[in-house]
């Protein structure tokens, strides 16, 4: 046990604050130092006097490693003291599982708004097709390294070879209407995916009406300014 200056137990001061800064500066001293075990004893008298200077030293030990034996608060005398021990060490141990509950909310919030923002592109990608075509719909919500996949497996890269590709005649004519059957996003809010049902409908070359069905599936990105273009269709 560490004494005031290294003075025997119940040494008299001239006055009180000489008794309190000496208690204070010896008790510092010995946790910088760490060399040996500290067990802090504050007299009820000090207790009643100088509350400030007492929970500075409580909290100068809540600092150290209590398992190495650096910081043994003798506060059984003190129930107001011990109180307020117990609700410190409380809110230590629930604070990493409160930030942890915070965090998985925040991240669910953020993966909701992004899912929700993606199935409004799908929808206003959709009309900008019917409304301004084909070629200018899938030009405008092409991310800038965009990929598509279309017939016999061919690969089309950058969104002006896309706009190119849909330029062709047979798009001119066409008309397409899809609806995801399925959005998901990242937990971040950057990234997210479509799959559904698509049905193209247009006309072969003696005039005939044609449709094809399938099944889309579309990656999207979410860009600096806040919109959504897809990287993958």
């Amino acid at each position: 046990m560490s004494f005031c200056c290294d003075a025997p137990f119940g040494v008299r001061f001239a006055d009180q604050q000489s008794k309190i800064e000496c208690i204070i500066n010896c008790e510092r001293n010995a946790i910088r130092n760490l060399s040996t075990p500290i067990s802090f004893v504050v007299t009820s008298e000090i207790f009643l006097n100088t509350r400030i200077q007492h929970l500075e030293i409580f909290f100068y030990s809540l600092a150290l490693p209590a398992s190495k034996g650096y910081a043994i608060f003798t506060l059984n005398s003190y129930p107001e003291l011990f109180h307020m021990y117990k609700i410190f060490l409380l809110m230590i141990t629930l604070s990493p599982l409160l930030y942890s509950c915070n965090q998985a909310t925040n991240t669910t919030a953020v993966g909701e708004k992004a899912k929700t923002e993606i199935a409004q592109a799908e929808k206003d990608f959709e009309k900008m097709a019917a409304e301004k075509g084909i070629a200018e719909a899938f030009w405008f919500y092409a991310d800038s390294n965009a990929v598509i996949k279309r017939n016999n497996d061919t690969i089309i890269h950058n969104k002006e070879n896309i706009k190119g590709f849909y330029s062709n005649d047979f798009y001119k004519s066409a008309s397409v209407k899809w609806s995801p059957d399925f959005i998901d996003a990242s937990a971040d809010g950057s990234m997210g995916y479509t799959y559904g049902k698509y049905l193209w409908q247009s006309k072969d070359s003696t005039g005939k009406p044609i449709e094809f069905r399938g099944v889309f599936h579309t990656v999207w990105k979410k860009q600096p300014d806040g919109s959504w273009k897809y990287v993958w269709d």
